[in-house]
């Protein structure tokens, strides 16, 4: 009988399967409502890898993730200010740690990598992401949790001060984005050394809402290909997720090297359409509108049909359309999941 993590690895590849896999993005937030922890909880107590088993175990997806939310640790060594404390609640950057772009060049790479790995808030989520694996690496796919290289760059400038300067200057953005996109792959390097077998990331500020096609090519491609291209050469898949409107990455995504796409509200079977046989399509329901709002049984109907166009071949993997929202009920989830356990049925 497969196991939850060959079935996931087999749809990647466009391989039949027995069902259809399943899982959310990141989950973090769900459960940090339903235990009532905060991030500094998770980020500080060796013992929260026994919840994090736990709340997969309760939603019954096959991949599973390692808290790369400490990557916020990140900021704080460059000097910027972070809260983690407020329970049920995101990680929040109150201070960019950069005041503009060409900041970056006062930086070495290297050098805050060693510091950030060494913080506190690092030793410990490294040691859970082994014992995570330790857990559950036999049966489920664990893989890396962060944003990707874009967002990664906004976020260290401010992501108001960066979309309003990133074309003013495109040579120093685009040296900002490569900077970022080399922490990005430090940190990843780091879980996949504790046992990880895929790198997960998201990337919000790249969505269609905030920037156009052209920007898309310009500026954020070479970064997915750069991550892609690194660890692929060690043979593990790259998954991407960006939220809103995003019909217009699926052709350039065509050449990135991503092993899936995670997307928000593209039509499934036009996005499947363009993707098969180059990624695998994650999504596309509304963690709000339909994951949260309604009740198990339309859930379950909704997700029928999204299995329905799919069909079998692999190339599909049943998700929502972003995180989960913290309140989402659990039958709710666990309606998602049978329907995946019997799509093929």
């Amino acid at each position: 009988m497969m196991t939850s993590k060959e079935i996931f690895l087999k749809a990647l590849r466009f391989e039949d399967t027995p069902r259809l896999p399943v899982g959310v993005l990141d989950g973090y937030a769900w459960m940090l409502n339903q235990t009532g922890k905060s991030f500094e909880d998770f980020f500080n107590d060796p013992a929260s890898v026994q919840l994090v088993v736990e709340q997969y175990g309760k939603l019954g997806t096959d991949i599973v993730y390692s808290n790369g939310h400490v990557f916020n640790m990140v900021h704080k060594v460059m000097g910027g200010e972070i809260h983690c404390d407020k329970v049920g609640d995101a990680v929040e950057i109150r201070k960019s740690p950069l005041s503009e772009i060409g900041d970056y060049k006062n930086y070495n790479v290297d050098e805050v990598m060693e510091k950030a790995f060494a913080t506190p808030e690092y030793v410990s989520v490294l040691g859970q992401a082994k014992e995570l694996y330790r857990l559950v690496g036999d049966e489920k796919l664990v893989s890396t949790l962060a944003y990707a290289p874009f967002t990664v760059a906004a976020m260290l400038v401010g992501v108001q001060e960066f979309m309003a300067t990133l074309v003013e200057d495109e040579d120093e953005t685009i040296a900002l984005i490569d900077f970022a996109t080399d922490l990005v792959i430090k940190s990843a390097e780091k879980f996949l050394d504790c046992g990880a077998e895929a790198v997960f990331m998201a990337d919000p500020v790249a969505s269609g809402d905030l920037i156009s096609p052209a920007l898309y090519e310009m500026l954020v491609m070479a970064s997915i290909q750069k991550v892609c291209k690194h660890f692929n050469a060690r043979n593990v898949p790259v998954l991407c997720h960006i939220c809103g409107h995003t019909e217009k990455r699926l052709e350039p995504l065509l050449e990135s090297g991503l092993a899936a796409f995670s997307m928000d509200s593209v039509d499934l079977k036009t996005a499947l359409g363009i993707a098969r046989g180059h990624y695998a399509i994650l999504g596309n329901f509304s963690p709000f509108d339909v994951l949260m709002s309604k009740n198990a049984d339309e859930v379950r109907a909704i997700c029928d049909a999204h299995a329905k166009v799919a069909g079998h071949g692999g190339g599909y993997i049943l998700f929502p359309g972003c995180d989960l929202a913290p309140k989402t009920p659990l039958e709710n989830v666990q309606a998602m999941v049978a329907a995946a356990h019997n799509a093929f049925a």
